[in-house]
């Protein structure tokens, strides 16, 4: 009779771990850091492709929303206001937060926060469309409790 199985490949044949317990989440995190925005780009370039066909049209290349995101960072930086790149800066943050908390084990409500900080973050702008998008995020009442006292 055979000895047991290893009980997954991140062990040795004498049983000590390739990958030492403690970083495993830390590389869960740290994966999706670099996965997530290459396989959503990939996604919506199969979504426009797909959408596209449904419409009796050649659509675009999947890589298309690459080729996007490129063109994007060669524009000119456009700033409405003062405190619109903090917003944007610590949306991406709290997004790769949550979602490495997501997947490296963490607590699901912890990794709610995003949701809670776009919320707050729809609600903040200055514009005539912030209660309707803002409305859109939160699924019911006005804007106006969360907003600070200016």
């Amino acid at each position: 009779m055979l000895g047991p199985a290893p009980l997954c490949r991140c062990h040795t044949p004498g049983g000590d771990p390739v990958i030492p317990d403690f970083l495993v989440p830390v590389l869960y995190a740290l994966v999706y850091i670099l996965v997530a925005p290459l396989l959503g780009g990939l996604i919506a370039g199969i979504d426009r492709k797909v959408t596209a066909r449904m419409q009796g049209r050649v659509g675009p290349p999947i890589l298309q929303p690459f080729y996007d995101v490129g063109k994007l960072f060669e524009k000119e930086n456009a700033v409405v206001t003062v405190t619109q790149n903090f917003y944007v800066l610590s949306y991406l943050v709290f997004m790769m937060v949550a979602g490495a908390l997501f997947f490296s084990g963490g607590d699901l409500c912890s990794s709610y926060l995003h949701l809670l900080y776009h919320i707050y973050s729809s609600c903040s702008g200055r514009t005539p469309h912030t209660p309707r998008t803002a409305m859109w995020e939160r699924s019911g009442s006005s804007c106006r409790s969360l907003r600070m006292n200016r």
